[in-house]
């Protein structure tokens, strides 16, 4: 059961939430919004996802763009491409409540006027060249971030499933992560296997970011962090965004309280600083009917479950109340549901700003 807060508590965790800048680094959004699309439906953004994320208080989404399986390899860019699409016209649509930042200038202008500022991210590369063509032309359609693999291989890395091999960098990836930082594309190390992970260190010169990924140390699973690639990403003034899923929270009692449990820890380990959030609600893309393969790295019954009190967009109100029980400064609060994410993002795009 989720944690019955006291009402004072409540009252002054909605306080601390609806004065935060709050960025969620990861919830796939658009592969909701294409499959509602291709079905027939329209507006998904204005029907659907902005009255969900006003309610959760958000105020920068990022957009990740994740091809499925079923899709490799032939149709990958294809498939990413007709994501972006749909995504860019929901975004046209509701230009009056929806920025697509490509600077840390429009974030500032977004939240400024009040917007939801939009950022678009790859999961994976499956779709990119080797010759880096298409990570050219996505840059121009905004994308601002991407990792090089999901779990399983690429040509450019080795991910997080060791089923597929747990090599490093290939020369292709070495050279992606050079042109990603030319372009200011920040690069993201979830998914990535330890291997690719210490190759992507060693290649990279700007701050990174973990999108969505926890502590290896309270949940032994690939796809969280060691405490040594922790702190390496803490001392590339990066961050880690927690991802709230039971799999990779606690298999045996997933909670709010032990998701706090990733937060603490990582805050004691590396700095508070280098702490935010990477939802990755699945459960929250309604409809949407995944049949979980191997390459989740998780038993099947555990693949659509959720956290009490903290299944969707719209509890994230909870999980500030949850750290404020927990003893969190209100300023520790702020920085973790969003300034963190935001300093990073100013830092690896090279602007000026108050954050």
């Amino acid at each position: 059961m989720p944690p019955d807060f006291p009402p004072d508590l409540l009252q002054a965790s909605v306080a601390i939430h609806e004065r935060s800048v709050v960025v969620d680094m990861h919830h796939d959004i658009a592969e909701d919004v294409i499959r509602r699309r291709q079905l027939g439906e329209d507006d998904v953004l204005r029907r659907i996802w902005l009255p969900r994320l006003r309610t959760a208080g958000i105020k920068v989404q990022v957009f990740p763009i994740f091809i499925d399986s079923s899709f490799l390899p032939e149709m990958a860019l294809r498939r990413e491409l007709a994501m972006i699409h749909y995504l860019l016209d929901e975004f046209d649509r509701n230009a009056e409540e929806v920025l697509l930042a490509r600077d840390f200038k429009d974030i500032e202008a977004g939240l400024a006027s009040g917007k939801l500022v939009a950022i678009l991210a790859l999961e994976g590369a499956e779709a990119i060249d080797a010759e880096l063509t298409i990570l050219g032309i996505l840059h121009r359609v905004g994308v601002r971030m991407a990792s090089l693999t999901w779990n399983r291989r690429t040509i450019f890395a080795d991910g997080a499933d060791k089923r597929h091999g747990a090599a490093g960098l290939t020369s292709a990836g070495l050279e992606m992560i050079k042109r990603m930082e030319k372009l200011k594309i920040v690069v993201d190390v979830s998914h990535l296997s330890d291997k690719s992970f210490w190759d992507v260190l060693e290649a990279t010169e700007k701050p990174m970011i973990a999108s969505h990924s926890n502590a290896r140390s309270l949940c032994d699973h690939p796809r969280n962090l060691t405490d040594e690639q922790s702190r390496a990403i803490a001392g590339r003034r990066g961050l880690i965004g927690i991802l709230i899923h039971p799999a990779v929270i606690n298999p045996l009692k997933p909670t709010i309280s032990s998701v706090v449990d990733h937060i603490a820890y990582l805050a004691d380990l590396v700095g508070v600083d280098h702490v935010g959030l990477g939802t990755d609600f699945i459960a929250d893309l309604s409809g949407l009917e995944h049949t979980p393969t191997k390459e989740w790295m998780m038993p099947p019954e555990l693949a659509h479950s959720t956290i009490p009190g903290l299944a969707g967009s719209v509890d994230l109100p909870n999980l500030t109340a949850e750290m404020l029980r927990r003893g969190f400064a209100s300023d520790d609060i702020v920085k973790v549901l969003g300034t963190n994410v935001l300093r990073v993002l100013r830092d690896a795009w090279g602007a000026e700003s108050s954050f």
